[in-house]
């Protein structure tokens, strides 16, 4: 508890004016109210008039106050609806929600993440996630057994203070998953061999790595599991070739996360129902889906909701950085030559080797397909993918970060505000 002689300083500096002084006493020595004590804190701004959800449902206040330091300072209810002060958006009843936290994207802008090889390229991609309304995201990449790995370093060493959608760190496919389930992951980038020496050169990441794929039947895995989870390290299954007491287990020794669910995986079987029916009996463990009609078929997607529900699932996009590329075929160094199709991106076999489709959009779609909520289909794209990496976005309270959408109920963007300040 805060001692009274500490607000001594302010009390002073409030001398001359008894009502300030009034108010910062009552705020600041009786424990019982919550007031907010930061009273020289200066609001950034003011989003007045706001239908609020929350990240999980839609709440009585109307009001959001941000901090010049990007954290949310309150919440309230007011009926005054004008626009206020300079430093005021009105909202006309639109509505505010947490902006999207895309937890597993390879990148964007047109920039696949084994490209990046310096801050500059980082920045195109944070701008491109955010200018579709996503404001956090892991960056996903591959560790090369070569030794080139400079898209890590980058993502590692240059993902803080970005100008668009927030980094939060790095989220790594591999290498200890089953080349039998590799899809776009080359064999340069998957071993079950020399555990000890590749785990100790992946360890120079473990500040920010977030998210790590493991196929629980690899040779290395229990090591790597293990060794990671003590870092803090979200381990997922996924890239696996595990049936059903091979993937309970892993769910029962430590793995929580799902890497996107029905892809590169077993699939179901009525006497063998491999990790979608181990998955029944892991109630902790959360869900990656990718919603963008063509990796997983809509009747799949309302499986899935209808097995696990809103609280699990977690959309991604699974991007290949391909973003703003329309209908086409292409060439780059990382990815070869591919076609774009119907928002999902193809090798020159046919084979799927990545989305083309925003969050916001498969947000759109599992709306439309499923004919959920709203309130649903948003928690699925902003809190709960938040809470795998325990950051304080995706869910608007006070100390959380003021990034957001404004949308509607057909989820229009019509603005994003990162940090309480709208960028687009």
């Amino acid at each position: 508890m805060v001692s009274s002689s500490q607000h001594l300083p302010v009390l002073n500096q409030a001398s001359k004016h008894p009502t300030i002084q009034a108010s910062i006493i009552i705020s600041c020595i009786l424990p019982p109210i919550k007031y907010n004590c930061n009273y020289y804190r200066r609001v950034n701004v003011i989003i007045r008039n706001a239908r609020i959800f929350n990240g999980k449902e839609f709440i009585r206040e109307n009001t959001v106050e941000v901090g010049d330091d990007g954290i949310i300072s309150s919440l309230s209810y007011t009926r005054n609806t004008s626009s206020g002060s300079d430093n005021s958006i009105n909202l006309n009843g639109k509505i505010l929600a947490p902006g999207f936290v895309d937890i597993h994207t390879h990148g964007g802008a047109g920039i696949n993440s084994t490209e990046l090889s310096g801050k500059a390229e980082l920045e195109k991609i944070s701008a491109a996630l955010a200018k579709n309304g996503t404001t956090s995201a892991l960056i996903t990449g591959f560790y090369s057994l070569k030794g080139d790995n400079e898209h890590l370093d980058v993502i590692a060493n240059f993902s803080k203070n970005l100008n668009g959608a927030r980094v939060h760190g790095l989220y790594l496919e591999g290498p200890f998953v089953n080349a039998k389930k590799k899809g776009m992951i080359g064999n340069e980038y998957i071993t079950e061999s020399d555990c000890e020496n590749v785990l100790k050169r992946i360890k120079k990441y473990s500040a920010r790595l977030k998210i790590m794929t493991i196929a629980p039947e690899n040779k290395c895995a229990a090591r790597a599991a293990g060794n990671f989870v003590k870092n803090g390290t979200v381990i997922a299954f996924g890239h696996s070739n595990a049936g059903y007491k091979k993937s309970l287990a892993a769910f029962k020794g430590g793995y929580t996360h799902v890497t996107h669910l029905f892809n590169a995986m077993e699939g179901l079987h009525h006497r063998e129902t491999g990790p979608l029916g181990a998955l029944l009996h892991s109630k902790d463990v959360s869900i990656e889906l990718i919603a963008d009609g063509n990796h997983v078929h809509p009747a799949a997607v309302e499986i899935a909701y209808r097995l696990f529900g809103k609280e699990r699932l977690v959309l991604i996009t699974d991007s290949t950085g391909m973003d703003a590329m329309k209908d086409g075929k292409y060439y780059t160094a990382a990815l070869g030559h591919f076609i774009i199709k119907d928002g999902s991106a193809y090798d020159k076999t046919g084979r799927l080797i990545g989305s083309n489709t925003s969050l916001i959009q498969m947000c759109r779609n599992v709306k439309k397909w499923l004919n959920l909520p709203l309130e649903d289909v948003l928690q699925m794209a902003t809190f709960n993918p938040a809470s795998v990496i325990k950051e304080k976005v995706g869910f608007i309270k006070a100390g959380n970060f003021g990034d957001f959408i404004i949308t509607d109920g057909e989820l229009k963007l019509y603005g994003v505000i990162i940090g309480g300040k709208k960028i687009v």
